[in-house]
């Protein structure tokens, strides 16, 4: 009987990893920190791990939160600029056909929905 048909989706689930790769222009090591106009790499590793679809997925970094103490007692954004870029990679299959990923302004906080 078709009527009472239930079909429960597959479950799925995203692994995201973020690591600083590099500060100003020098491999990244555990407790090294940056300072004023040093350029700072980030990246990003969202991994789906199912072998499910994963239909809008949030992938956020709102680094205009990041914020520095200046003198005189008041805060500042820590980044004067910012750059994003992204690689797409998949396994199992030959290109970027499973996955869309939209315009960004690549000078702004990263805030996608991902299909």
């Amino acid at each position: 009987n078709f009527a009472t048909a239930r079909v429960t989706p597959e479950g799925s689930n995203l692994a995201v990893n973020k690591e600083i790769v590099s500060i100003a222009g020098k491999p990244y090591a555990a407790g090294d920190t940056y300072k004023p106009e040093d350029e700072v790499v980030y990246k990003f590793t969202v991994t789906n791990t199912e072998p499910v679809w994963r239909d809008e997925a949030a992938i956020q970094d709102i680094i205009s939160n990041v914020r520095v103490e200046v003198i005189g007692d008041t805060t500042k954004s820590a980044f004067s600029e910012s750059e994003i870029s992204h690689v797409f990679t998949s396994v199992g299959t030959s290109g970027t056909q499973d996955t869309y990923i939209e315009p960004y302004d690549a000078t702004d906080d990263l805030d996608l929905v991902v299909d």
